[in-house]
């Protein structure tokens, strides 16, 4: 599917910077119907223009009293401006993340309150992600692999204790060369409720370096889970979804062959093989 469909993600194949990715591609039908099926979906259930989410209790009473009522509609009017806003850009992650949805199955998304209390909401590559399930299928841990400059990595962490080699960095092995960080979400076994220190939250977060002796970058946690997976279908063994490409993906991969095979059939046609003696022929071939 990332090599007929969806090429912004990859899991077996790396690329550079600006490399093209879409080689195996000789018509683009797939490509183009999973950004219109979820340009579709996202304009249906989360259309920025509409008010397409509401609140209310599950007391059938508070549901009638007319105070209750307009504290709910103002409180869903001033979250669905805060995720219209520039600084969140909720319709364009979420569109991202159904891509992701229709075409691989599981789409990640983070919401995280940052230690300056601004919310960072991304939809996230699935590529980076390793999930846990727990003993009942759901989702339990949360991995994620990030490829950080040690410039960034210091800016990140400015306090962290980083290795000697980091700190002595300069030059291109400060700014270029990127370096495996593992971030991982999962639940704190001694949690105090309501506690506003981090390390006794009810969710652990960890980074570390993925180097040499995994060095702790940062340690804080969360009192709710910062992601979440929406998956379109589950087998029962399973923790990742499966997409609806992936259901169609050997009409896709035949496709792709029909037309190949027809590009090389047109060029066979237009310019045929000839057998000829070396210089025998002088001025131009024409084959038609």
């Amino acid at each position: 599917i990332a090599d007929l469909v969806y090429t912004n993600r990859t899991f077996t194949t790396k690329y550079g910077p600006g490399q093209r990715r879409r080689r195996k591609i000789f018509d683009n039908t797939a490509s183009q119907n999973l950004v219109k099926i979820s340009a579709a979906f996202h304009g249906m259930f989360m259309n920025p223009q509409t008010q397409w989410f509401t609140f209310q209790p599950e007391n059938p009473d508070l549901r009638r009293n007319r105070d209750v009522i307009t504290w709910s509609q103002e409180v869903a009017r001033r979250m669905l401006s805060f995720l219209n806003s520039p600084r969140i850009a909720f319709p364009q992650h979420s569109h991202t993340s159904l891509m992701d949805i229709m075409a691989f199955g599981t789409g990640p998304q983070t919401f995280v309150r940052e230690i300056d209390n601004k919310v960072d909401y991304q939809a996230r590559s699935l590529e980076e992600f390793y999930l846990e399930p727990d003993e009942n299928g759901n989702v339990w841990g949360y991995f994620r692999k990030l490829r950080l400059t040690i410039a960034q990595i210091k800016r990140k962490w400015p306090d962290a204790k980083l290795p000697s080699q980091f700190n002595s960095a300069k030059g291109a092995a400060l700014t270029s060369d990127k370096h495996d960080v593992i971030h991982s979400i999962f639940p704190r076994e001694d949690v105090e409720i309501n506690s506003a220190n981090p390390m006794t939250m009810p969710w652990v977060s960890v980074y570390f370096i993925a180097e040499r002796d995994m060095t702790l970058l940062n340690e804080s946690g969360f009192r709710e889970a910062p992601f979440f997976t929406p998956r379109w279908l589950r087998a029962s063994d399973e923790v990742y979804g499966r997409g609806m490409c992936g259901d169609i993906i050997a009409d896709i991969a035949m496709l792709q062959q029909v037309r190949k095979v027809d590009i090389e059939s047109k060029e066979l046609a237009i310019r045929p093989p000839i057998v000829a003696a070396a210089y025998g022929m002088e001025g131009e071939l024409l084959t038609s």
